[in-house]
């Protein structure tokens, strides 16, 4: 099922009437006249409204424009970067966590940034738990495993399908000092299909984040200056 269809709705149409349905004038009755091509002209709206059938509109989806987007790298005294949609807003609430928020979508990126301290299994263990919280409502849960041997770092993004409140999650870490989790959030009332499109496309964003995420060497300031 694609979302963004628009399907065309046929309405039934009255069938065409040709003559001999009137009868032939006769000129002595002009009363009698007028008042029977009343009658049949009443008739024929009679017929031709009960021919029409009454067809139940379609559910409307989401209907909104997906420009191929740009991106640039964000720089702050946090020990993470990553390149986000130019047209997206940044903001930091606490320390080194963020959002990032879709004005015309709706919607929000949440991140959260953790330093390890000898406790990843925990902090992954939480992640893992953010996203079966949506197994309730989930359809099916896609996961897609990262890895950047280059920069050593790994994650996993996880797709959930299906009114939940938050459909696309991930975290990546380089297994030593940093990790980092997102979640996305609209600012409506969860509905799949007619959010698919938007999912989508925010979908993208955040694997262009895990591909672009760089952490900061460990000698380096980890705390956000406020």
């Amino acid at each position: 099922m694609n979302p963004n269809k628009i399907t065309d709705r046929k309405t039934a149409t009255p069938k065409d009437h040709t003559g001999g349905f009137f009868s032939t004038p006769n000129p002595g009755s002009n009363r009698l006249q007028a008042g029977g091509l009343l009658l049949v002209a009443a008739l024929l709206l009679f017929l031709v409204s009960c021919s029409k059938e009454s067809i139940p509109k379609p559910k409307a989806f989401l209907y909104l424009e997906y420009i191929k987007p740009e991106y640039h790298r964000f720089v702050t005294d946090c020990p993470y970067s990553f390149a986000i949609p130019v047209t997206s807003k940044l903001h930091f609430s606490r320390g080194c966590d963020a959002t990032i928020d879709y004005p015309r979508l709706k919607a929000q990126v949440f991140v959260t940034y953790r330093r390890v301290h000898n406790n990843l299994k925990l902090i992954l263990s939480e992640a893992d738990k953010l996203t079966s919280a949506h197994t309730v409502k989930a359809d099916a849960i896609k996961p897609h495993p990262f890895e950047n041997k280059e920069k050593h770092i790994y994650g996993l993004l996880s797709e959930v399908e299906g009114n939940a409140a938050s459909n696309i999650q991930f975290y990546a870490t380089d297994s030593l000092n940093h990790v980092i989790t997102a979640a996305l959030y609209f600012k409506v009332e969860p509905n799949y299909d007619s959010l698919y499109p938007a999912v989508q496309f925010i979908k993208e964003d955040m694997m262009r984040m895990m591909e672009t995420l760089e952490f900061k060497d460990k000698n380096d300031t980890y705390e956000k200056k406020n």
